[in-house]
């Protein structure tokens, strides 16, 4: 009788055992990941170039323009990217007006553009969301003392 209910306990997990192995197989191959959205970059340049004067003491110091272009992950953000641009163009400014004010962007006189890079692209991805954007594109910065 104890021989007989070994057996079953054996012949059960095994059996079990099997089957999860069998399921682990099957699962993995219906799980496939996503890709996520295939195509080539694309690179969109703003409309219009940003400008922002650098305020100290109540007057004009100089004026900085800045040429940006979006380097866009893939051709099928495209869309949803330049309908957002009056927000990107909103954000960028806003940033701009912040960083040349607490002159986290300024090096003496002249503007970083490597620390301009990095908070444009925090700001796109504040709007767009993450993975959208490879990068901000710093095309021309001009700087003009007043």
């Amino acid at each position: 009788m104890i021989a007989i209910l070994i057996l079953l306990v054996v012949l059960a997990g095994g059996g079990f055992g099997g089957w999860m192995l069998y399921q682990s197989y099957m699962t993995a191959e219906d799980e496939v990941e996503d890709p996520g959205p295939v195509g080539p970059p694309v690179a969109i340049k703003l409309p219009s170039t940003l400008t922002v004067p650098l305020i100290r003491r109540g007057e004009i110091r100089q004026t900085v323009s800045i040429e940006v272009t979006l380097d866009v992950a893939h051709s099928e953000y495209q869309t949803d990217v330049r309908a957002k641009l009056p927000w990107l163009t909103d954000a960028f400014i806003t940033t701009l007006y912040g960083a040349l004010d607490d002159g986290s962007v300024i090096d003496g006189t002249i503007v970083n553009v490597l620390m301009v890079k990095d908070k444009l692209m925090a700001a796109a991805t504040r709007v767009l969301g993450p993975e959208i954007l490879n990068g901000v594109l710093v095309q021309a910065v001009v700087q003009r003392p007043r």
